[in-house]
């Protein structure tokens, strides 16, 4: 995908959904951008695996990174919560996934 991207959604807004094929991320103009997203979210888990990451710290809202809070899916500018589909795999795989506003939980989750 280019860089900057166009803003696109996952609709019904659930990363888990959308690994299995039950919601679709695509952008403001409709493209269906599901697989762009899948593929990103499989290349992080393989960076995960090969360099033996077990916490990650992810944009929050996004898509893909969002960890507690993502965009409903129909442009509206309204936030729910959820997780993006590159939170949801590395979840599932093991990584412990953090936001930029829950770095201080990562930190205390260390230090135990």
């Amino acid at each position: 995908m280019p860089t900057p991207r166009p803003p696109a959604e996952i609709f019904p807004a659930n990363g888990d959904m959308a690994l299995i094929g039950d919601a679709f991320i695509k952008t403001a103009e409709g493209d269906n951008v599901t697989d762009a997203f899948l593929s990103g979210a499989q290349k992080a888990l393989s960076l995960c695996r090969e360099h033996n990451i077990r916490y990650a710290i992810l944009t929050e809202s996004s898509p893909s990174c969002g960890s507690s809070l993502i965009y409903n899916g129909r442009f509206e500018g309204q936030k729910v919560e959820g997780q993006g589909v590159t939170t949801a795999l590395l979840r599932q795989s093991g990584v412990s996934v953090y936001s930029q506003f829950s770095i201080e939980d990562l930190i205390s989750h260390l230090k135990h």
